[in-house]
């Protein structure tokens, strides 16, 4: 169903940021809140572009250098928008 709002999908959405959560929890224990919603904000760009890879075709694109995928951030702030490429390097698993 769509809900009252149509908004439904929020939760689910919201749950794809878990993982910038932690990981903000985990690098910035010790920061202001303010400095910490910044961190998780672009960690948050950071995980959607590694669940892109999660996309056979994508991850294959990115691996052979004929599909680039980049992050953008707004920052309402300072009227910036900041970008930066993800890099994936895949190798072969080695015996030890």
């Amino acid at each position: 169903s769509k809900g009252r709002y149509g908004m439904d999908f929020i939760p689910s959405w919201i749950k794809v940021a878990l993982p910038a959560r932690e990981r903000t929890l985990r690098y910035c224990p010790d920061e202001k809140f303010e400095d910490k919603c910044r961190f998780c904000e672009k960690e948050s760009v950071t995980v959607s572009l590694g669940n892109l890879l999660t996309f056979p075709w994508i991850k294959e694109g990115v691996n052979k250098g004929n599909l680039a995928i980049h992050g953008w951030y707004y920052d309402m702030d300072n009227f910036k928008l900041k970008t930066w490429d993800m890099k994936l390097l895949v190798s072969e698993m080695e015996e030890v």
